[in-house]
C-alpha cells in the first residue's frame, strides 16, 4: 500500500492516523494505544478480564456486531469531513490534507461517541445480569425466611394452646372420655363385623366374576333357550325345489320351528376338534366325509348350542334351541341353487363317543348334531330326519368311506377363556 495522504493526531493515548491509498482513493482510519509504563501497543482498549461474567457464543457475536456498527459510524463520519474539504479546495493528486479545528473536534466527538457507547453497553449489561441475579437471591432468601417465620408462629401458637389445654383440668378429663368413646367405636363388634363383610363382599365378587367367565356358556345358553321361540310355532309348507327365486344362493340350514336361518360350511375336510371349532365360526359344518344334499347317504351337520362370550364367531349358539324339534317337523336345506326338505323322524342323546348317528344310511336323510345340555360337552344331542322333497329317488350314489374308522368321539365344544390363557 502506498500512503499519498496522512494525517496523524494525538488524543489521550491515543494515535490516530488518517491516510489515502494511490489505487482507489479510499480513505483509511487507524488508531492504536500506547501503554505508557510497558510500552506496548494495543489496537483497541481490552477491558481487565478480572470479575468479567463468562459470555455464551451467541453474546460475543453481538458485542462484535455492535463494535463493528459504532467503527462504521465513526468512518462514515470522517468520510464526510474528508469530501466537504476536497471539495471546498479541489485537492490535487499528492497534496497534502489540511483539517479545520471544526473538523477535528466532529472527528474526535465521533470517537468519544463511539466508545462511550461501546463501554456503556458493555458494563450495563453484566451490571444487569449481576445485579438480577442478586436480587432474586435476595428475595429468595426474604421468601425463605417468611415462612421459616410464618411456621415458628404456627408452632409457637400450637405450644401455648397446648400448654394452656393441660393446665385445664376439665379440658383434660374431656379429652381422655373422647379416646375412650373413639377406641371403643373401633373395637365394637359390628365396626369389625362392617370390615369383614367388606373383605368377603370383595372375595365374592372376584369369585363370581371368575365363575362367570368359566360358566358363562351354561347361563347364556339356558337364558336362550328360556327365550326361544314357542314350541306351538305353525310348521310351514314345504316349498318346491323349482323355487328358485327364494333359494339362497350361498348354503343355508333354515328350520323355521326354532326361527334358525345360518350358513352351513362344506369346504372343512378335517374331522379333528381344533379345525372343526375354527370352521364353527363361520356357521355350522357338514362334518367330514359325509354326503351333502342331493347325494344317498346321511347329510351331518354340527353346530355350537351355546359357547363362551369371549370366543369369537357369530353363530355360538346355532343350535341352542334344538332339543325343541319333534317328529314330523320340517328342516331345510339350500345347496347349488336347490332346496332340499327334511322331516325329523328321530331324537336322541348319547354319549360323544357313540358314533351310531353320523354312519351312512341307505336312505338320504340329515343328522343335526350338537352339545347337551347347552355350555356343557357331556353329551351329544341327536336329531335325524329324512329327505321328503325333492323326490329321494332323483338322488345321486355316491360311494364314501366308513367315516368312523379314524373318528373316536364327536368334536366337542369350544375351549373355554381359562383353558386358552393356562
Amino acid at each position: 500500500m502506498v500512503k499519498i495522504n496522512e494525517l496523524s493526531l494525538r488524543w489521550k493515548d491515543c494515535n490516530l492516523s488518517l491516510m489515502r491509498t494511490a489505487q482507489t482513493g479510499k480513505l483509511i482510519l487507524r488508531m492504536s494505544r500506547r501503554d505508557s509504563h510497558f510500552d506496548i501497543e494495543h489496537k483497541r482498549p481490552t477491558p481487565s478480564a478480572v470479575g468479567r461474567p463468562k459470555r455464551s457464543a451467541d453474546e460475543l457475536k453481538r458485542l462484535e456486531d455492535q463494535r463493528q456498527a459504532a467503527e462504521n459510524y465513526a468512518r462514515r463520519g470522517v468520510e464526510r469531513v474528508y469530501k466537504e474539504q476536497a471539495k471546498k479546495k479541489s485537492l490535487e493528486k499528492g497534496s497534502d490534507i489540511k483539517l479545520s479545528k471544526e473538523q477535528i473536534e466532529e472527528y474526535h466527538k465521533s470517537w468519544q461517541s463511539y466508545w462511550h457507547q461501546y463501554y456503556h453497553k458493555y458494563y450495563s449489561d453484566y451490571y444487569e445480569k449481576y445485579f438480577g441475579e442478586v436480587k432474586t437471591g435476595v428475595e429468595d432468601f426474604q421468601k425463605k425466611s417468611n415462612d421459616k417465620l410464618s411456621e415458628m408462629f404456627k408452632d409457637n401458637k400450637m405450644l401455648a394452646e397446648e400448654k394452656k389445654r393441660l393446665e385445664d383440668p376439665e379440658a383434660i378429663r374431656r379429652d381422655i372420655l373422647n379416646r375412650i368413646v373413639e377406641r371403643g367405636k373401633g373395637s365394637s363388634f359390628w365396626n369389625r363385623a362392617r370390615r369383614h363383610v367388606r373383605s368377603l363382599t370383595l372375595a365374592g365378587s372376584v369369585t363370581l366374576f371368575a365363575l362367570f367367565i368359566q360358566f358363562n356358556p351354561l347361563v347364556v345358553g339356558a337364558i336362550k333357550q328360556y327365550l326361544g321361540p314357542s314350541s306351538s310355532a305353525s310348521l310351514p309348507s314345504i316349498i318346491e325345489p323349482s323355487s328358485s327365486d327364494i333359494v339362497n344362493k350361498s348354503p343355508t340350514i333354515i328350520i323355521p320351528k326354532i326361527g334358525l336361518k345360518v350358513p352351513v360350511v362344506y369346504d372343512e375336510p378335517s374331522a379333528y376338534n381344533d379345525k372343526v371349532q375354527e370352521a364353527l365360526k363361520r356357521g355350522v359344518i357338514r362334518y367330514w366325509e359325509t354326503a351333502s344334499p342331493g347325494e344317498s347317504g346321511n347329510v351331518v351337520i354340527l353346530g355350537h348350542s351355546s359357547n363362551n362370550l369371549l370366543n369369537p364367531g357369530d353363530y355360538k349358539y346355532a343350535f341352542v334351541n334344538l332339543k325343541r324339534l319333534v317328529s314330523d317337523d320340517i328342516i331345510y336345506l339350500d345347496f347349488e341353487g336347490a332346496r332340499y326338505a327334511y322331516k325329523v323322524t328321530e331324537k336322541s342323546v348319547l354319549p360323544p363317543t357313540d358314533l351310531t348317528y353320523i354312519k351312512p344310511t341307505d336312505v338320504p336323510s340329515v343328522t343335526l348334531v350338537t352339545c347337551d345340555p347347552p355350555g356343557t360337552d357331556t353329551n351329544r344331542l341327536y336329531i335325524r330326519a329324512l329327505q321328503i322333497s325333492p323326490d329321494p329317488a332323483k338322488n345321486k350314489a355316491v360311494e364314501r368311506g366308513a367315516t368312523t374308522n379314524e373318528v373316536e368321539e364327536i368334536p366337542s365344544s369350544a375351549p373355554s377363556f381359562w383353558s386358552r390363557i393356562f
